[in-house]
């Protein structure tokens, strides 16, 4: 069940690649040297983009989730130990759900404690 589950989130990735290399396939089995040599060239940097592509949006939610961690830390709040569990725990074992808790976090906590200190210094200003 694990492995057809696991086949079937890869088959959904690798299909599209697919299709967007089939025509650049076509110049790879022409029977002209430099043709294939083209052909090849655009599949690699194809893949090498749709999978850096990947590899950044990964980095860039692993350190979004690591920055709320460190606000969690830094800040004083009633349930600071339930979001840091929550937070570390996805993260390592479920990233993207990890991404989804810091994200619901900057909303539910950060953002609406940093709308509060703005209108305190407001008050304090005037």
């Amino acid at each position: 069940m694990i492995i057809k589950k696991s086949l079937s989130k890869v088959a959904r990735i690798i299909a599209p690649l697919l299709v967007l290399s089939y025509p650049l396939s076509v110049f790879a089995a022409s029977d002209d040297e430099t043709w294939a040599i083209f052909g090849f060239l655009l599949m690699m940097i194809l893949i090498f983009m749709i999978v850096g592509t990947i590899l950044l949006s990964v980095m860039a939610m692993y350190g979004f989730t690591i920055w709320m961690i460190v606000d969690a830390v830094q800040r004083d709040f009633e349930q600071q130990m339930v979001w840091l569990v929550l937070m570390l725990v996805f993260l390592l074992f479920f990233p993207f759900v990890g991404f989804a808790i810091a994200f619901v976090y900057y909303f539910a906590v950060r953002r609406k404690d940093l709308g509060t200190k703005k209108d305190s210094q407001s008050k304090k200003s005037k």
